[in-house]
């Protein structure tokens, strides 16, 4: 997601199905902060992970992907079905 915009309405859909809400959501670019930080990142694929401990490898005992050993594929634009 682009810097600034906000979840998906199909995003906006489901969280407000499990009673949570992405109403305030504002996508960002990870930042050294962010990884110094954080307890954990959590990615979607192999590449996002790989990309991550590219540029800081120390974080790989924090990194691990949302479905191991899986990816999970990006199910912006297709449909509410796929979320």
């Amino acid at each position: 997601a682009l810097d600034g915009a906000a979840a998906s309405p199909e995003a906006q859909t489901v969280a407000r199905e499990y009673q949570s809400s992405l109403d305030d959501h504002v996508a960002q670019s990870l930042t050294p902060q962010m990884v110094r930080f954080s307890d954990h990142l959590i990615v979607m694929t192999k590449d996002h992970r790989s990309a991550i401990l590219s540029m800081w490898p120390e974080a790989s005992s924090k990194t691990r992907l949302l479905a191991d050993p899986a990816n999970v594929s990006d199910p912006i634009g297709q449909g509410l079905s796929r979320y």
